[in-house]
């Protein structure tokens, strides 16, 4: 352990310094909450249909399998992982809800 003595400004200088540097390794909350929203950021839920932007699924329906939330062609029987339809920029899925 250190002892520093310092008068004047260059103690508030050093205080500003070390709180700075103990803010930057503190833990900070995480968002732990995923959420689910279409294109335009309206919230998706089980059942919900959409139309989807990717893969050519075109409308599809919302189910849940053991893998997590996926989309199922209403075409075609196709079914894709939610995660494979999340927009890199957004963050959001590429689908646009239509019920």
């Amino acid at each position: 352990m250190y002892t520093l003595i310092i008068f004047g400004d260059d103690y508030v200088f050093l205080y500003k310094t070390i709180k700075l540097m103990a803010g930057l390794f503190s833990k900070k909350p995480r968002k732990n909450k995923l959420q689910i929203v279409d294109f335009e950021g309206q919230p998706l839920k089980e059942g919900d249909t959409v139309l989807s932007y990717r893969y050519d699924l075109g409308e599809c329906r919302i189910i849940n399998t053991e893998e997590g939330m996926a989309y199922e062609s209403l075409a075609n029987g196709q079914q894709i992982s939610y995660v494979k339809m999340i927009d890199a920029a957004t963050g959001y899925q590429k689908v646009k809800k239509l019920s």
